[in-house]
């Protein structure tokens, strides 16, 4: 199985990756997220440079922040990233080209 993910897409393994955070995320998993974010931002550095990927890269803070957090919903640095990713989803709406829906998930994260 890890052959095969290896070889997909490497966008593709990215959305796949910062699936994988969010499903943690509501596992409580913060330990593994700890480690997984930072594994993620050197595993894919080259990719997450490029604009097309920003969205990724601010899921990727903001559930980095939100795991070091006692009050995210409070916290105006975390809000305004989350805000940040709703506004670009908007823009681009490219829902269907994301694995799963981040805003979505983001505001039932503010609820």
């Amino acid at each position: 199985m890890e052959d095969a993910f290896s070889n997909l897409d490497e966008a593709f393994r990215l959305k796949l990756a910062v699936f994988e955070l969010m499903i943690r995320f509501e596992l409580k998993d913060f330990d593994y997220l700890e480690h997984k974010t930072e594994r993620i931002k050197k595993e894919f550095k080259n990719i997450l440079k490029l604009p097309e990927y920003k969205k990724q890269v601010l899921m990727i803070n903001v559930i980095s922040k939100m795991i070091f957090s006692d009050n995210y919903k409070k916290e105006k640095s975390i809000v305004n990233l989350i805000n940040e990713v709703l506004r670009l989803s908007e823009a681009s709406d490219s829902g269907d080209a994301d694995i799963v829906n981040y805003p979505d998930w983001l505001k039932s994260k503010l609820n």
